[in-house]
């Protein structure tokens, strides 16, 4: 069963996303460390949406749909932002990164990282980010 969340381009509503991926996935009882991953590549999503895709403008915007297939959870989030390409974001060498005092910018590799599957296109205006998140047995 696929649940949908329709939302609008606010940081404010954050905490709305994260209580309802919780609830999405409530059914498969994952673990807290699996939730709260799956919590932060979903916030990360939506906050990358938020400050790239639509540079800070408030009231744009998104759709988040979650359904769940076996033990893995599929993720799609939609924006109306700028289109990003995603093959054009390198993995950053961390080492250096930590080095160089740099804060932010990591959040494309924190998806790839915990994420089994990430993709991006963009179909008829929107910004189309696919995940999928494999829960542990």
């Amino acid at each position: 069963m696929a649940h949908a969340l329709h939302f609008t381009s606010d940081v404010a509503r954050l905490e709305e996303v994260r209580e309802f991926v919780r609830e999405a996935t409530n059914g498969l009882r994952p673990s807290e460390t699996s939730l709260f991953e799956l919590q932060l590549v979903v916030v990360e999503a939506v906050t990358n949406v938020i400050e790239h895709a639509y540079e800070g403008a408030a009231g744009k915007p998104l759709f988040l749909e979650i359904e769940c297939e076996g033990r893995d959870i599929l993720l799609t989030l939609r924006d109306r932002g700028r289109p990003f390409d995603l093959g054009s974001h390198p993995d950053p060498d961390i080492a250096r990164h930590v080095a160089g005092g740099n804060r932010g910018g990591l959040g494309v590799f924190l998806m790839r990282s915990l994420l089994a599957d990430l993709a991006l296109d963009r179909e008829d205006g929107w910004n189309v980010l696919r995940m999928r998140f494999g829960l542990e047995p």
